[in-house]
């Protein structure tokens, strides 16, 4: 069950990494797979942070800070690439 789960995510995120920063591939579907990219990422961060939260662990809060600022960073970087 593990593996099959993992052969989904992969294929769901490669393909939606792909799409999103292909030029080739029409605006509405790179928003779509942008889209599937920023929700597990944030599910992923969410679950950090709710692990960290819930065990008390103040190191996978820091990283789930660090991983939320980078984050943040990253998109108002491409934004301003975007803008221009």
């Amino acid at each position: 069950m593990e593996i099959l789960l993992e052969v989904i995510l992969d294929i769901v995120l490669e393909g939606s990494i792909e799409v999103a920063s292909d030029k080739k591939v029409p605006l509405p579907i790179r928003i779509v797979g942008t889209i599937i990219v920023a929700i597990v990422y944030f599910g992923i961060l969410g679950s950090l942070l709710y692990l960290g939260i819930h065990n008390n662990s103040w190191i996978v809060l820091l990283i789930d800070g660090c991983l939320l600022l980078l984050t943040v960073f990253a998109v108002w970087k491409g934004y301003k690439r975007y803008r221009r």
